[in-house]
């Protein structure tokens, strides 16, 4: 025999104090507590999916762009005048939406104050949920260590912190200990990897016990932590509490502050790039001429080269001279006779 007390009622009124920022007698504390519920919504916010995904779809947005729209050659970046001639040459060919991507930058995405604005919600948000995993990495991490400390008396949550809320509700079973322990141990292990049974020593709290049997759902900071409290008449003595710890993907939660930091140093090696970062667009060159830009003192020289590693541009035109040679006929050989 079973009973469960449902879990609505009791929420919703948990919700509506934590709204109203439970009535203080202080009026310093009210604006405390504003401020820290403000905060506290504008972190959730930023750590809920569909804000990353807008992000991150508007970014993918910004970068189709720069594969549609010409952008401007990176030598105008401090010529203002030639930029602004550049742009707004480009702009007129779209007609009137050209006045809207000139608006937004989508001629110059690279250095456009939209793109940065972007890149900084994207690296909060990355911050944000880097925070969430390695709290979240830590308190697992301790919290076997937790788990087995004693509670005051009976009934009382165990001292376990998580980043969500999470909720406990309580039955009464009318059945040994040992018994329903087993029954829950082997329904958990089709669930999860790794189950702890730890039997705890605490104090009776015949008060708590019997407010347990009428109290209905109540927060609690940790979902697989599963007591069972075994009471006894004599209230002098302790009662044991059964208590089952049962995690799944373990390995998976410690990586995930490995993952998240590996994003946040790509984005900021991005935003360095977009800070610090340049590129320029020189006109074709023609062999022999050269390319200068003061801003950067860069120089680019086009140069072409034979098979042998001469410089064909360069290199003054071979005249090959036919040497002709001319000899004087030999004089005839004379031949005389002696009468």
């Amino acid at each position: 025999m079973s009973e469960a007390e449902t879990i609505t009622p009791e929420l919703n009124t948990a919700a509506a104090k934590a709204r109203e920022g439970m009535e203080s007698n202080d009026p310093a504390e009210v604006p405390l507590d504003r401020r820290a519920e403000l905060v506290q919504r504008i972190w959730e916010t930023l750590d809920r999916n569909w804000f990353l995904s807008a992000v991150g779809s508007a970014l993918c947005l910004l970068y189709l762009f720069t594969l549609l729209l010409p952008q401007m050659p990176g030598q105008l970046q401090n010529d203002p005048t030639g930029a602004r001639r550049w742009i707004l040459q480009v702009s007129e060919n779209y007609g009137p939406l050209g006045n809207a991507y000139r608006a937004l930058g989508l001629f110059n995405v690279l250095n456009s104050p939209l793109l940065q604005l972007l890149v900084i919600a994207l690296g909060l948000i990355l911050l944000i949920r880097l925070g969430n995993q390695i709290a979240r990495a830590w308190r697992l991490y301790q919290l076997p260590r937790h788990f087995r400390t004693p509670t005051p008396v009976v009934g009382v949550p165990v001292p376990i912190s998580t980043v969500q809320p999470v909720y406990r509700l309580r039955q009464l079973v009318e059945d040994e200990t040992a018994p329903c322990t087993q029954s829950i141990e082997k329904m958990l292990q089709r669930r999860f990897d790794a189950i702890q049974r730890t039997t705890v020593a605490v104090q009776p709290g015949g008060a708590v016990v019997k407010q347990a049997a009428t109290s209905r759902t109540e927060p609690i900071e940790k979902a697989n932590v599963v007591a069972k409290t075994e009471e006894t008449e004599s209230s002098a003595q302790n009662v044991t509490e059964e208590r089952l710890l049962v995690l799944a993907n373990v390995r998976f939660e410690l990586l995930r502050p490995v993952l998240y930091s590996g994003l946040f140093l790509l984005l900021l090696t991005v935003w360095i790039n977009i800070l610090w970062g340049w590129k320029v667009n020189p006109d074709p060159l023609a062999p022999g001429t050269d390319y200068r830009s003061a801003s950067q003192g860069l120089v680019l020289h086009y140069e072409v080269l034979d098979a042998t590693g001469d410089l064909l541009s360069e290199a003054p035109p071979r005249v090959q001279q036919l040497q002709t040679e001319t000899s004087a006929p030999s004089p005839p050989n004379v031949v005389s006779t002696a009468p």
